[in-house]
């Protein structure tokens, strides 16, 4: 969270070497599943799969019920961004069961927060909006920044695909000023969607200028994948303006 993703994969990865030549076991389930946040952030998909695999078989023999669901939470987010959404949903629904069980309300959060994108994508618009608006409350109340901040921008694109722009860029905004003011490596990523909702309204200009700010953050170094709408804007300002060797090359 401090842009230092190269140092925390190496640490991570002398950690991991350290704990298995003395057989701890914790702490190597502790590093794995740290380890596959930092490379699914970057799309290292394949590592980060059998990372987070390795650490919940070591979850399951220790019997730690939290971090067991912590790391089928972990799982589930890595699938969805590869389009595997039935072994996401898979994993959602164990972590779901697991964090129940214990009365984990970080658990639970964690693990309905992307559930509404996938409804999203499969065109189950009404399951989408509602799973979204309760991650979005079940967020604030756990003190868990994330849905506030990447939920809420989701539920910005779903609003903006039904044509309801202006709710949408209500939304991005209110998304917007918690990553500024709590979460700043979320910032590119709200600004990408944003964007994307100004082309939709109309508003060339303002969509240039999300744009130009987003490329100014920093993160598209750190967490390639949360840079993504801000690529996709790009293109599509790019085609909006006629430019279409700009837009093949972002493409």
């Amino acid at each position: 969270y401090s842009y230092r993703m190269p140092q925390a994969i190496d640490y991570g990865e002398r950690s991991l070497a350290l704990a298995r030549e003395l057989n701890l076991r914790e702490q190597m389930a502790f590093t794995l599943n740290d380890l596959a946040g930092c490379y699914w952030v970057l799309g290292r998909f394949d590592q980060a799969k059998a990372a987070v695999h390795e650490a919940q078989t070591l979850w399951r023999e220790l019997g730690n019920l939290p971090m067991l669901a912590d790391s089928l939470n972990i799982s589930a987010q890595i699938r969805i961004r590869v389009g595997e959404y039935d072994q996401a949903l898979v994993s959602s629904a164990e972590a779901y069961q697991i964090s129940q069980s214990i009365d984990n309300v970080w658990g639970n959060t964690h693990s309905q927060f992307r559930l509404g994108y996938i409804y999203w994508e499969r065109g189950q618009i009404e399951q989408a909006i509602a799973i979204m608006e309760k991650s979005i409350h079940h967020g604030d109340s756990a003190g868990f920044l994330v849905p506030p901040i990447v939920t809420r921008t989701e539920l910005a694109a779903v609003y903006g695909s039904l044509g309801q722009i202006k709710h949408g860029l209500e939304l991005g905004r209110v998304a917007l000023a918690i990553a500024r003011e709590q979460m700043p490596l979320y910032e590119a990523f709200v600004l990408g969607v944003l964007a994307q909702l100004e082309l939709l309204h109309g508003h060339i200009d303002q969509a240039k200028e999300t744009i130009a700010l987003a490329q100014q953050e920093p993160s598209h170094k750190v967490w390639p994948v949360y840079f993504v709408p801000v690529r996709q804007a790009d293109g599509r300002l790019a085609l909006k303006l006629g430019d279409y060797e700009r837009a093949l090359a972002v493409a």
